[in-house]
């Protein structure tokens, strides 16, 4: 080949190596730059070649690892994919392959470097996403536990029902045939008696008969009758109490709220648990008789059978006289609430602040499932708007504190306004949440209350009728179809209604008919009204 050719060649592969998008670098055994291609000049900012000619590469390439990296190349031959990280506040990252060669007594490095750090980008990124994956499937994984142990929940409230149902059948001819036969003992005595005074004359007789009361012990029966009765009426009744709280638990009510005493909540709880408390503490009850609160009362039975078990099992683990469960039930400002106290060995520090997470146990494997005071914290904080609280002190014991607002008023009322003009909407809204009443927020479309419904979840929507797109009757129609907001009570208004419009709106299940102009105070009328069922839905 010519010397001609030859010069093409190097000037091809010259300007080549200056065009790709890799950096080039050529170092000396000190290690200075002696050619530095376009893509280096451009990626770290040099105008002209000779700005980086003659420097040291740790001058110019500012990274924590470069004495590693030139170390590296110097002891060996080849060096492929080294990942070198440059910059400090905006990092840059290079895949580096190094090829040395010893020329005239001395090393020469060949450096060819790769930006990879879009790459490194989209790594993390995938990474990123990859933990999120990993989170969402363990929260899937855990409510897909939560539901097994909802479902098992629900079988055991069919089995309490079942079983409460075949005590109850026997029970009652049980209990009949012992009246009957208290009874009929109670006329034996009485003929016996009444033959005692017949005979009373006749000495002989009467010796013989007394010696027949005497070996068949007839006046310690006529005693012990009455302690006999006694006895076993309170053991029937016990048997009755059991078999109508396990009625009232098994009954899939859960998200009924009525008005209960608090007494009465305490008490069945209380009958349920005491199979286990027995034999474990003294259980003792302070409790305001008097006091009402609203509530799912199933769903509260359900919280303190919890606590009281789980305090049992706490007094179960520790060696000492006087172990005592109180329970209490009092009022504080405007919550009711009931106390479960016990002096059992109290829960440590490290874990005080998890006692609430799903699946979290201290009990051994198959001993509990971590989802009891989980559950409770959602049915009194979620579900009543409550709140649940716990002290606790290592080797004293620890109260549970369940505080439920005494009464419907005093949990604010969510209401979602909807109209296309904002300027009405917040008028609407800062009437409505100048109350004590109301927690009031605005949408200005229909496409824009069907996001913010299932991110607010109101108990009220407020529909202005006519707006562009999605009008009032399209997001009220939305609201009704769907199981998770059906129950939310939709007020439409409008200025213009025609009686195929209202027609409409009433077969879809709209609670009130609204026709501007109204005031506030009318409105809130009306939403307290649907609140509790009331009004005849049309203005």
């Amino acid at each position: 080949m010519s010397k001609n050719a030859l010069d093409i060649i190097k000037d091809i592969f010259g300007d080549a190596i200056n065009i790709t998008p890799n950096i080039y670098l050529l170092l000396d055994d000190h290690y200075n730059i002696l050619f530095a291609n376009g893509s280096f000049l451009k990626k770290f900012k040099f105008t002209d070649a000779r700005d980086v000619v003659g420097k040291k590469i740790s001058d110019i390439i500012k990274s924590s690892s470069i004495q590693t990296f030139l170390t590296k190349i110097r002891d060996e031959e080849y060096v492929y994919n080294y990942e070198l990280i440059v910059g400090e506040e905006e990092q840059i990252f290079f895949t580096a392959n190094v090829y040395n060669k010893f020329i005239d007594n001395r090393f020469f490095y060949l450096l060819m470097m790769r930006d990879t750090s879009e790459d490194v980008k989209r790594e993390m990124e995938l990474h990123r996403l990859t933990m999120e994956l990993e989170d969402a499937k363990d929260e899937i994984l855990k409510s897909r536990e939560k539901l097994v142990q909802q479902e098992k929940l629900v079988s055991i409230g069919m089995l309490a029902a079942g079983i409460a149902h075949e005590i109850n059948n026997p029970l009652g001819f049980i209990k009949s045939n012992f009246e009957t036969l208290v009874g009929y003992a109670k006329m034996l005595l009485s003929a016996i008696d009444k033959m005692n005074e017949l005979i009373v004359e006749n000495q002989e007789i009467v010796a013989g008969f007394n010696q027949v009361k005497k070996s068949n012990k007839i006046d310690f029966i006529a005693e012990d009758l009455g302690d006999l009765e006694k006895d076993s009426e309170g053991g029937f009744k016990r048997i009755i109490d059991i078999i109508n709280a396990l009625r009232n638990f098994s009954r899939q009510e859960m998200d009924k709220k009525d008005l209960y005493l608090l007494s009465e909540i305490i008490e069945e709880s209380l009958t349920i648990t005491h199979n286990k408390t027995k034999h474990v503490a003294q259980v003792e009850k302070d409790i305001n008789g008097d006091l009402e609160i609203v509530c799912s009362k199933t769903e509260i039975v359900q919280v303190l059978i919890n606590l009281i078990v789980n305090a049992a099992h706490a007094l179960e683990e520790v060696e000492k006289e006087n172990k005592r469960i109180i329970v209490r039930g009092y009022t504080d400002g405007q919550y009711a609430v009931i106390e479960v106290e016990d002096n059992g060995p109290g829960i440590p520090k490290h874990i005080k602040n998890k006692i609430f997470d799903p699946f979290f146990t201290t009990k051994p494997v198959g001993k509990g499932t971590g989802l009891g005071l989980y559950i409770s914290y959602d049915i009194v904080v979620n579900k009543h708007s409550g709140m649940l609280e716990m002290e606790t002190a290592e080797g004293v014991g620890t109260t549970f504190r369940i505080k439920i607002p005494k009464n419907l008023e005093s949990k604010k009322i969510k209401v979602l306004v909807v109209d296309d003009f904002e300027s009405v909407a917040d008028a609407l809204a800062n009437g409505l949440n100048a109350t004590d009443k109301y927690v009031a927020e605005i949408s200005t479309s229909g496409f824009d209350a069907g996001v913010k419904i299932h991110s607010m979840k109101p108990d009220v929507v407020l529909l202005d009728y006519h707006m562009p797109g999605i009008n009032g009757y399209d997001v009220a129609k939305k609201i009704k179809e769907s199981k998770d907001t059906k129950d939310i009570k939709i007020i439409v208004y409008s200025g213009n209604f025609d009686k195929e419009i209202i027609k409409n709106l009433k077969s879809l299940g709209v609670d009130y008919i609204l026709h501007k102009p109204f005031f506030v105070s009318e409105l809130c009328q009306i939403i307290d009204a649907i609140m509790v069922g009331g009004t005849d839905g049309n203005s």
